[in-house]
């Protein structure tokens, strides 16, 4: 059961992300930069739980850049000598005014 009490809204899939950077960049919006910063891991045998924060930088076209930061959480399995996501997700931070 997926609440938007709960969630905030629809969850997105791969799908939905191609569709909203179709989108982004149909209106001039271009992707500049990301930065990825680790923020804690947990491990249990051959799972492991990571968080990060994510900062992308955006600019429009008339040059003007904006930061989007994000939290994001993923949980990887371990099978054999490699490492599959089971699933992960993600909410927008929002900045302090």
């Amino acid at each position: 059961v997926c609440s938007s009490d709960l969630t905030g809204g629809t969850p997105m899939h791969k799908d939905d992300l191609a569709k909203a950077l179709t989108d982004q960049a149909a209106t001039g919006t271009r992707f500049q930069s990301c930065d990825i910063h680790p923020v804690a891991s947990h491990a249990v045998d051959n799972m492991i739980m990571v968080q990060y924060i994510v900062t992308n930088v955006l600019v429009d076209r008339s040059g003007h850049t904006t930061q989007i930061r994000n939290r994001v959480a993923h949980t990887w399995i371990q099978r054999g000598d490699s490492w599959q996501m089971l699933g992960g997700m993600g909410s927008r931070i929002s900045e302090s005014k």
